[in-house]
């Protein structure tokens, strides 16, 4: 597994270090660690929770996916044991295995998760929302690259029974239009959700092969979407899928205010959101608690990556950072 450490580039490192308040610069050996406490609510790959354990903080991952979290775990060993010559990627304390801690679960339940492990009242808490890049070399279906994969799309095989393909073909046209319409322009999500009936008439939908058919047949083809920049439409379809089958924009309302509860007073909460329905909903929530006066916000304007993140990391194009500071 080592060359997944070489890929993976977590987004918006030093924005999400800054808005969590963690300290930018690395903590000697010597240096004395403040144990604040964090929980990286989409640990992925371990990117972001690795940098803020440099720094002295103690970190709560969580993921709903089992492979990440072996993915995680190894990341994690790798930049705090073994280190680099600097110096500056061990872990700065004598116990590593005391700076994290990994657990598999579904964001949804943070609040009983972090309850379990002492992680109450912490300082910051990071969602990082969509999936890794990693998944997209996972033979799940993410990706439309693979067309001999199943279109399976779950992120945890032994706890969630539906699959992507079962969606397709067990729902009716109108709440297939409804998934498609999550991401897509309302005519789009009804050319795809008749060539998906059309299609299940005659043969069995099951692999990714199968939906990149019917997308075809349908006349959504892989050019350039006006609405979200670089990201074809072709994208979309799988998108809407991936958000049907782990229920992700719900868990995201259930999670956001269980993971505000957590916050100590003047603790922060930092969310990466990839598109316009994940946004959507971190904003409106946001916006309640300030309206309520419990909470501030703290980047008045939507921070965004760089060019010079985009060219070398082209997955954090899309990614939109809000952070807010509770009263």
């Amino acid at each position: 597994m080592n060359n997944l450490k070489v890929r993976h580039v977590p987004v918006l490192v030093n924005e999400v270090l800054s808005g969590l308040n963690v300290n930018l610069a690395p903590l000697k050996s010597q240096e004395i660690v403040d144990t604040k406490k964090y929980i990286d609510a989409t640990v992925g790959a371990g990117g972001h929770t690795i940098e803020i354990v440099k720094r002295g903080g103690r970190v709560l991952g969580i993921d709903a996916d089992p492979k990440m979290i072996e993915v995680a775990r190894e990341n994690l060993e790798f930049a705090l044991r073994a280190g680099m010559p600097s110096g500056l990627d061990t872990c700065p304390t004598d116990n590593p295995d005391g700076c994290y801690t990994l657990i598999c679960g579904n964001f949804r339940e943070i609040y009983s998760i972090a309850q379990e492990r002492g992680f109450n009242e912490v300082e910051g808490i990071l969602f990082d929302l969509g999936i890794s890049s990693l998944h997209y070399g996972f033979p799940r279906g993410f990706s439309f690259k693979n067309p001999d994969a199943p279109l399976d799309m779950r992120f945890n095989d032994q706890k969630q029974g539906v699959t992507a393909a079962m969606l397709l073909s067990a729902l009716g046209i109108h709440d297939l239009e409804k998934m498609f319409a999550e991401v897509m322009p309302v005519y789009l999500s009804r050319k795809i959700s008749v060539s998906i009936i059309e299609e299940r008439r005659s043969k069995k939908i099951e692999t990714v092969g199968d939906f990149i058919e019917i997308l075809d047949k349908a006349g959504i083809k892989r050019k350039k979407s006006k609405f979200i920049g670089s990201i074809s439409y072709s994208t979309l379809p799988f998108l809407a899928l991936r958000l049907a089958v782990n229920n992700e924009l719900e868990s995201i309302s259930i999670a956001l205010p269980k993971a505000f509860s957590l916050l100590k007073s003047g603790g922060r909460m930092a969310v990466i959101s990839f598109h316009s329905g994940e946004d959507k909903q971190v904003k409106n929530y946001f916006q309640t608690l300030v309206s309520s006066e419990k909470a501030n916000i703290i980047y008045k304007k939507l921070i965004r990556p760089a060019q010079s993140e985009i060219g070398s990391n082209p997955r954090a194009r899309s990614a939109k950072l809000r952070v807010l500071e509770k009263i």
